[in-house]
């Protein structure tokens, strides 16, 4: 007996092929953008997108990290009671009642289901946008003032413990931001009043200096001075650095360069635990009060140093400096880095390394002091004279990284300077500037760069 198709039965099955037709479509699609789709938009340098705190650690009483997740663009934009690992539950738009037909509601469940399971693994697009940065290195973010609509740069923190802690918080796309709340900065006192499960919009990633490629391949030398909360860009220049190379761990550390972090602070509980060397091994002197005790309670940046120089041992040295107690990053700090390294043979001492080029982007100390430091990623190769295209690695210099407040920079190696609505790098002056011109054989084959 036949039986006539109703309106409302044709209508399920339109709606039965077009449901098919998406999912098959979307299964084409790339990953990332696939994920877009299910989840919402990444991170990226044009607009601003919603993040979520997650997780907020003091590190003193003006400092404070923030942990932000992104938003999955099928959960909830809040954060919900019982929600104890941070993510949101994906809300099924589907009642019990539904009219659907029962493939298509299978279907749709399913790619629901699907990007559940995705959703546990925290496999959101945010992910492969926060690994290529930080396969770049040095990068920030924008963060909002949503009030004032301003916003200010900050240097998310690397990715802590290596291995699986660290391949867990790569994947779910966290990002750690270390915040000072200063008196009249509006996007810092807007950061300090967040809690856990609060909205806050970000914008970038935004490239700095490629420090890889100005250092080469057979390793070398980075003095990195950081003041405050510019010890951030430090790390991530030792998680570029180091990371991706061999460690004494695995016993093959060539091209590894040496990394010795000055940190200075204006008062000791901005590094509560460092004392003042988180290791003795090159920084100990007399009068040095040497490493932190172990009963010391370190705070989160410490403990993170700790971690980081134990497992580099011999490749990074860290000496932490404090205001209130009268000691002062000085000229032979810097030097006794620049000299001695840290007791590690560096396949770089003070020979010359690159024939100089006036035209070199990455090792021209005139042609930088021109540049900003978001002009690096647009160059893709050395222009020095004495570069080969058949050689066997890729020559590079040496750093001296300067990073902190405005006064921070200027004191130890001159201002920046605005033209033409950029900021440029400038002449090296300063503490290390002075030492250019006194030692300007040992000083030769070092690279200066303001951050």
């Amino acid at each position: 007996m036949s039986r006539r198709v109703t309106k409302p039965s044709r209508r399920k099955w339109a709606l039965l092929l077009a449901g098919i037709c998406a999912l098959s479509g979307l299964a084409l699609v790339p990953e990332e953008r696939r994920l877009g789709l299910l989840f919402g938009k990444p991170l990226n340098p044009v607009t601003f997108v919603p993040f979520r705190v997650v997780a907020r650690e003091q590190v003193s009483p003006t400092s404070f990290i923030l942990t932000l997740r992104p938003f999955w663009s099928l959960g909830p934009r809040r954060r919900e009671p019982g929600d104890d690992d941070g993510s949101a539950a994906i809300a099924d738009p589907f009642s019990t009642g539904s009219s659907l037909p029962p493939l298509l509601f299978a279907l749709l469940a399913a790619a629901l289901n699907a990007s559940r399971e995705e959703g546990q693994r925290h496999r959101h697009p945010n992910r492969a946008v926060v690994a290529r940065a930080w396969a770049h290195g040095l990068w920030s973010v924008e963060v909002k003032q949503p009030q004032l609509q301003i916003a200010r740069d900050y240097t998310p923190l690397p990715p802590r413990g290596g291995g699986d802690a660290e391949a867990a918080e790569l994947e779910a796309g966290d990002l750690r931001l270390l915040v000072r709340r200063y008196e009249g900065g509006e996007v810092s006192t807007y950061l300090s009043r967040l809690a856990v499960g609060d909205e806050v919009e970000l914008r970038g990633p935004h490239y700095k200096f490629d420090v890889a490629g100005r250092l080469g391949e057979d390793g070398g030398k980075v003095v990195f001075l950081a003041g405050g909360t510019g010890i951030a860009p430090a790390m991530q220049a030792v998680h570029k650095l180091l990371s991706s190379k061999g460690t004494p761990e695995t016993g093959d550390e060539s091209g590894a360069p040496t990394v010795s972090i000055l940190w200075a602070n204006r008062r000791r509980e901005d590094c509560v635990g460092c004392g003042d060397a988180v290791s003795s091994a090159f920084w100990s002197s007399k009068g040095a009060s040497g490493p932190a005790q172990d009963g010391e309670l370190a705070g989160p940046i410490v403990q993170q140093l700790r971690e980081m120089e134990q497992r580099y041992t011999g490749l990074l040295s860290i000496k932490c400096l404090v205001d209130e107690e009268r000691k002062f990053i000085g000229a032979k700090d810097i030097m006794k880095a620049v000299e001695n390294g840290h007791g590690v043979f560096s396949p770089r001492g003070s020979s010359t390394v690159v024939a100089e080029s006036g035209n070199c982007p990455l090792h021209s100390q005139r042609v930088t002091e021109l540049s900003t430091d978001e002009d690096d990623p647009q160059q893709v190769r050395c222009l020095c004279t004495g570069e080969q295209p058949g050689a066997s690695s890729r020559a590079g210099k040496n750093l001296i990284m300067v990073s902190g407040p405005d006064g921070f920079i200027q004191a130890y190696a001159g201002a920046k300077r605005w033209t033409d609505g950029h900021e440029l790098q400038g002449p090296v002056k300063g503490v290390v500037g002075d030492l250019k011109a006194k030692y300007p054989d040992v000083l030769r084959d070092w690279i200066v760069l303001k951050l």
